[in-house]
């Protein structure tokens, strides 16, 4: 039979083994196929006999591009090796998927050449068609679908705020902000803080970027470009999140990049990189500002930093990422363009006559019926854009990308969340899940300055990520106990500030995991930033594995009214501790030379301030007085299992409902040790193949 005579809806998935389709049924996933023996009998494929491993045989199709086509090949998968995934590599580019143009079997000796048809053991024969395939690695690419996206804001494709590489930090507070204000911060001295959102085309990724400095020139680029440690992303699959681990993220972090190889005058100002990190044929790009740091301040910082027994670390991106680093951004290096979601994902497809971005409109909830199976299905949302109060219908699926501020206020206001708040508000509830806005975690952002030696030319781009031990040193043990023997009262008090919505096990276990990850894994604890600009010498730097939590819920029943945000900073000690543990490094890092002989005065915090001798509290009275929003809020509608808090599943499909997915921050479990923006592309770009096997293949 030949397999490309079906339903055009039916196409056959190119990929791994492990998740190939069936011939007879390509919508099936089949086993990974065992191993078994090929007879040596000329233009026909004999009954087969299972050598070692029991198993059915299997039918396979590899699709492979030669010669500018495209063919399918109908074949018998013979052995667990998958011979038709270990030949001579061949690429696909459009699917972003390498095929072997080759078969071969080392277990058994075996070779087929499909493009001469011979083999070195007998005259093996398959059938091979030419065929046409589906393009759909992009938004719109895929025929029959249209897809809609309703966008708060407008374009801002012409903002320089947005695309000067030397403008970070500018469009913050303008019409392009959402600018979210947080509750009074009870820990934290009682203020409110504020959150940068993105509200535009392209979303956060538009304004990412810290909020700069008024007392420095504005040159940086903080478009940071570093994933996760490994054993941050392998926790999701080990919490219940099948499928979800480092080795399969790690491909779809490559199939978002764009690697742009530094110039040899960057390597000289310290860009350095793996090239097996990096993916070249992606959207996004990915590289360094053209414009770097004096190359003379690189040997003096790893100098220091390996006084303090900090390591240099070539390229944080590949799952280590403890070490100096000279991170890539993610910036057009040529154009010298910050390069935002907008422009690698949209602004190249937008003729796409099934690609719709409905700008300057507001979702306000998600419209809903029932099905026979009362599930709860979706078929569209209700917006007010300039033509007031619309509904938009979905024949498939509705993806809350809002992130995690404002995708739990959609659901809540759609009827998804915690019965006790929605009754509040007189919303009906469509499906209890008392979980929805918890487990809110950001991290907070402190920094030094002092005046400069020299004056530095260019952008920056040097962090360095202390572990633990790097911090702590000989006492990190005893910080790791006094940590560990509090978790318990951490839990309490936050399954406490929730009424009851979060199981305090489920915090307790969450609790460990980051402790361990912490204390055992030796995964950062902090990021310290460090900027030589102009006539002055800054350093930026945050925790990155706070153990606050906090919520966002609905305020109304109005979309347009922002959501009751309280991150809790500082809930616990321990957070406010590790703030000050940071800062006393950093004032030793300045100290030690050579990194010393760079600078002059301490501007801030100053010894007038906070002595060299201060106490914690003298310490974190000052964290208390400067500290600010990370601006990396996570965890709002968790990718878990149900019983263990989450809002989504392992396919990010909301529990209860048929169609309704949420592919933004909030659905990471727990805060990461790198900058958000790598891992939400990686994220997207499996959600993209997840619903395309659910609906395409």
């Amino acid at each position: 039979m030949n397999p490309f005579t079906r339903p055009s809806a039916a196409w056959h998935l190119v990929g791994l083994a492990s998740e190939f389709p069936s011939i007879d049924d390509s919508s099936r996933i089949v086993p990974r196929c065992k191993a078994f023996n090929i007879p040596k009998t000329n233009d026909t494929i004999e009954p087969v006999e299972d050598i070692d491993l029991p198993g059915e045989l299997k039918d396979q199709v590899l699709v492979f591009k030669y010669k500018g086509k495209y063919h399918a090949i109908d074949h018998q998968c013979p052995h667990s090796s998958f011979p038709l995934s270990r030949g001579n590599l061949f690429d696909i580019e459009d699917f972003g998927i390498v095929l072997s143009a080759g078969l071969t079997c080392p277990k058994h000796g075996w070779s087929f050449d499909i493009f001469s048809g011979r083999a070195d053991r007998g005259n093996y024969t398959l059938k091979v068609w030419e065929v046409q395939l589906r393009d759909s690695s992009a938004p719109g690419k895929i025929k029959g679908f249209t897809v809609a996206v309703i966008e708060a804001g407008d374009s801002v494709l012409k903002n320089a705020n947005v695309s000067a590489v030397t403008g970070y930090g500018q469009a913050f507070g303008t019409e392009i902000d959402w600018a979210y204000q947080t509750e009074d911060q009870t820990y934290a001295g009682g203020s409110k803080q504020i959150i940068r959102a993105g509200k535009a085309i392209g979303g956060t990724s538009t304004i990412n970027g810290n909020w700069p400095n008024p007392a420095r020139p504005v040159e940086t680029v903080w478009m940071s470009y570093t994933r996760a440690q490994k054993v941050q992303i392998d926790a999701w699959e080990q919490v219940g999140n099948e499928g979800w681990n480092w080795d399969n993220l790690f491909s779809y972090y490559k199939k978002s990049e764009k690697f742009q190889v530094p110039t040899p005058e960057q390597v000289a100002r310290g860009a350095d990189y793996y090239i097996a990190y990096h993916g070249e044929r992606g959207p996004l790009k990915v590289g360094w500002p053209q414009a770097m740091t004096n190359s003379s301040v690189l040997p003096q910082l790893d100098e220091t930093f390996q006084q303090l027994g900090l390591p240099y670390n070539r390229d944080c991106n590949g799952g280590g990422m403890v070490g100096l680093t000279v991170h890539p951004n993610t910036v057009d290096s040529e154009a010298n363009l910050r390069h935002d979601a907008a422009r690698a994902y949209y602004w190249p497809y937008q003729q796409r006559p099934n690609l719709k971005i409905i700008s300057n409109t507001s979702a306000n909830k998600i419209i809903w019926e029932s099905d026979s199976r009362n599930e709860t299905v979706a078929v569209g949302v209700e917006v007010i854009g300039v033509n007031g109060v619309e509904t938009i219908y979905a024949s498939k699926e509705v993806i809350l990308s809002a992130g995690s501020l404002r995708s739990p206020m959609l659901l809540e206001l759609s009827g998804i969340g915690n019965p006790g708040i929605l009754r509040q508000f007189d919303i009906p509830v469509q499906v209890n899940i008392s979980t929805v806005g918890e487990n809110l975690q950001d991290q907070t952002n402190n920094g030094f300055s002092y005046e400069g030696n020299e004056f530095w030319l260019g952008s920056p781009t040097f962090s360095a990520l202390p572990s633990a031990d790097d911090i702590f040193g000989e006492n990190a043990p005893t910080v790791a106990s006094d940590v560990n023997s509090s978790l318990a009262e951490y839990a309490k008090r936050v399954a406490g500030y929730s009424n009851g919505a979060v199981e305090e096990a489920n915090v307790l276990a969450a609790f460990q995991l980051q402790h361990d990850q912490i204390f055992k894994s030796q995964v950062p604890y902090a990021e310290i930033v460090l900027l030589p600009i102009g006539n002055s010498f800054s350093s930026e730097y945050w925790p990155l594995l706070p153990f606050s939590r906090g919520s966002v819920h609905i305020n109304s029943t109005d979309g347009s009214q922002p959501p009751s945000i309280n991150p809790n900073y500082f809930m616990f000690g321990q957070d406010l501790k590790a703030h000050a543990d940071v800062a006393r490094y950093i004032r030793k890092a300045f100290s030690t030379p050579p990194l010393r002989t760079l600078v002059r005065e301490e501007l801030a915090p100053g010894q007038k301030h906070v002595p060299e001798n201060a106490s914690d509290s003298i310490w974190e009275g000052w964290v208390k007085s400067k500290y600010r929003s990370n601006f990396h809020p996570v965890g709002t509608a968790s990718m878990l299992p149900r019983h263990k808090g989450g809002v989504v599943d392992a396919e990010l499909r909301v529990y209860g409902t048929k169609n309704v997915r949420v592919v933004d921050a909030s659905v990471l479990p727990f805060q990461l040790t790198g900058h958000l923006t790598s891992t939400l592309y990686a994220v997207a770009e499996r959600a993209s193949d997840l619903i395309k096997k659910r609906y395409i293949f």
